[in-house]
């Protein structure tokens, strides 16, 4: 028995091969242009490859919401702001 290869059915699973690479790619360009504004300019932030890390210290364990230098600072400059209030009569109504 002789194995016949017909040449339409290998250019159909070579374009089966290519649409599903095409679709993938569409799908990833999708998520790219998913972080432009309509006006062209890139959305604030960081990509959502790149790891998110604090704003404050720079680290990538936590957010600048959790961050123990920034919370000391904000401190700081609260008691700071209290001691001023205080100086010129206490808060004012």
């Amino acid at each position: 028995m002789e194995i016949v290869i017909d040449p339409l059915e290998e250019t159909f699973k070579k374009n089966n091969e290519f649409l599903t690479e095409l679709k993938r790619m569409t799908s990833d360009l999708r998520e790219v242009v998913k972080g432009v504004n309509r006006g062209g300019r890139k959305r604030q932030g960081s990509p959502p490859w790149e790891k998110k890390k604090c704003w404050t210290c720079g680290s990538e364990d936590h957010l600048q919401r959790d961050c123990h230098t920034y919370r000391e600072d904000k401190g700081k400059q609260e008691s700071g702001n209290d001691q001023k209030s205080s100086q010129r009569g206490g808060a004012r109504r």
